[in-house]
């Protein structure tokens, strides 16, 4: 956490898309979701990004299991 925000950081270069969709991956795998399931909802070109994830879970739930 930094911030109030949960920090992440991946490899794959902010190109096309491949930024974006390591995000979206990162989280389906370490959730057990499916990539349908998270969706960046803002900062597609930016390095902060607001990701919703469609999980029955609140959001105190959804950051333990990430941490």
């Amino acid at each position: 956490m930094h911030d109030g925000r949960l920090k992440v950081a991946v490899t794959s270069p902010p190109v096309e898309g491949e930024a974006n969709e390591a995000v979206v991956q990162l989280f389906a795998k370490s959730l057990g979701l499916s990539k349908r399931q998270v969706e960046i909802v803002a900062g597609l070109s930016s390095r902060r990004k607001t990701v919703r994830i469609d999980v029955d879970m609140t959001s105190a739930e959804l950051v333990s299991s990430l941490l």
